[in-house]
């Protein structure tokens, strides 16, 4: 699941562009794009299941966007938003 979500935003918002373009880029593009790439979050009906499911979930996808080549700042942000987005998801289930 992380390795999907992070071909997504290669797709999407390529490492070399927020590389390039971090400053120039809108909050508001990279916020949908990542909410986009969250919402195939649904269609994994294990993603969320419990602290270590989303706690594996959220570093095999920092280490899925490190290996993309995204710069720190921006997988730290990634992550975060995925770790809330699970964890949203997860009480909407309840």
């Amino acid at each position: 699941m992380a390795a999907g979500l992070a071909a997504h935003l290669v797709k999407s918002l390529p490492p070399k562009t927020i590389s390039e373009r971090i400053h120039t880029l809108s909050a508001n593009r990279i916020t949908r794009v990542l909410e986009q790439a969250f919402g195939r979050l649904g269609q994994d009906t294990e993603t969320g299941r419990g602290f270590w499911g989303r706690a594996v979930l959220a570093n095999n996808f920092r280490w899925a966007l490190k290996d993309a080549g995204y710069p720190k700042e921006f997988i730290d942000v990634a992550v975060e938003g995925l770790i809330v987005e699970a964890s949203r998801r997860k009480s909407d289930t309840h």
